[in-house]
C-alpha cells in the first residue's frame, strides 16, 4: 500500500508540474482568451437584440404607469437571459470541443492546430449537443422531484432535510464520475449513451486516482485563487479611491482595470481546471483495459 502510494504521490506530482509549466504557453492563453471575448461578445448580443425589445416593451407599458414598467421591465430581462442561454446552448459543444481538443493536442504533442481543433469538433458537434441536452433535462427533473418534495407534508420535507445533508457525500463520490463527461464527448467515439457507459466505467476503475487528482486540484485552486483575490481586493480598492476622486474617473479605471483582471481570472481559472481534467481523462484511458475510443 505504501509503495502505491509513493508512486501515485510521484505521478501526481510530475503531472501537477507539468500542468503548471504548461500554464506558462503563450498559445493556450491566446486560446482561452480567444473563448472568452466570444462567450462575451454572445452576451452583448443578446443585449443588443433584446435591449431594443426591453425599450419598446418599457414604451408601449407607460400608458399603465409606474406599476406597469416594472414588470415590462422584468419581462424584458427574462427574455435576456433565456435568448443568452439559447445562444449558448447551441455554441458550448463547440467552445468545448475547440478547449478539450486542443489541450488534449497539447498534452500529447506539445502544440495544437486551432483549425484541426474545429475539424474534430465539427464531427462530433451534435453529439456534444445530445449529452448536454440530456444533462439538462436529467437537471430539470431531479430539481422538480426536490421541489415536488416539499408539498409533501412532514416525510416530503424529512426525505427534502436528508438529501441535503448527504449532499457533500454524494458530491464525492460523483465528483470522479462527472468530471470525465465532457472529455469523454468530446474526445472519443462513443454514442451519446457510450459517453456515460464510458464515463462509468473509467471512472470505476481510477476512482481514487480521480479523486486525488481532484483534490490536488482544489489544493493548486485554492492557493492561486487566494492570490489572485489579493490581486482583485487591491484593482477594487484603487477603483473605489479613483470614484471618490471623480465618478468618470472611476468608471474609466473600472473598464481599464476591472475588465482585464476579471478576464485574466477567468481564464486562469479556465484553463487550470481544463489542463487538470483532461490530463486525468488521458491519465484513465491509459491505464484502463478497455479498448480505445478515442
Amino acid at each position: 500500500m505504501g509503495k502505491k502510494l509513493d508512486l501515485f504521490l510521484n505521478a501526481i506530482s510530475k503531472d501537477i508540474k507539468f500542468i503548471l509549466t504548461s500554464m506558462l504557453s503563450v498559445n493556450l492563453w491566446k486560446l482561452i482568451l480567444i473563448l472568452l471575448i466570444a462567450i462575451s461578445a454572445i452576451f452583448l448580443v443578446a443585449i443588443f437584440i433584446i435591449g431594443g425589445l426591453i425599450f419598446g416593451i418599457s414604451t408601449m407599458a407607460t400608458g399603465g404607469g409606474q406599476s406597469a414598467i416594472i414588470p415590462a421591465m422584468a419581462i424584458g430581462i427574462l427574455i435576456t437571459a433565456l435568448v443568452f442561454f439559447a445562444l449558448m446552448f447551441f455554441i458550448a459543444p463547440i467552445i468545448h470541443g475547440l478547449l478539450y481538443n486542443s489541450v488534449a493536442d497539447f498534452i500529447n504533442k506539445g502544440t495544437f492546430s486551432l483549425k484541426e481543433s474545429f475539424e474534430k469538433t465539427k464531427k462530433r458537434y451534435l453529439k456534444i449537443l445530445g449529452v448536454n441536452l440530456l444533462l439538462i433535462v436529467v437537471g430539470i427533473i431531479l430539481y422538480a422531484a426536490l421541489a415536488l418534495l416539499m408539498f409533501i407534508p412532514v416525510l416530503g420535507w424529512i426525505i427534502f432535510f436528508l438529501i441535503m445533508i448527504l449532499m457533500i457525500p454524494l458530491t464525492i463520490i460523483l465528483w470522479p464520475f462527472v468530471v470525465l463527461i465532457s472529455p469523454v464527448a468530446v474526445l472519443s467515439q462513443e454514442s451519446i449513451i457510450g459517453v456515460f457507459k464510458r464515463v462509468i466505467k473509467l471512472g470505476k476503475m481510477n476512482f481514487m486516482s480521480n479523486l486525488g487528482y481532484l483534490i490536488a486540484l482544489w489544493v493548486v485552486s485554492m492557493v492561486i485563487g487566494f492570490i489572485a483575490q489579493i490581486i482583485i481586493v487591491v484593482a477594487i480598492v484603487i477603483i473605489a479611491a479613483l470614484f471618490y476622486v471623480h465618478y468618470i474617473v472611476g468608471i474609466i479605471a473600472a473598464v481599464v482595470i476591472g475588465v482585464p483582471v476579471f478576464f485574466a481570472y477567468t481564464a486562469l481559472v479556465m484553463l487550470l481546471e481544463t489542463l487538470f481534467i483532461t490530463k486525468i481523462y488521458l491519465n484513465n484511458e491509459r491505464d484502463s483495459k478497455l479498448p480505445p475510443r478515442v
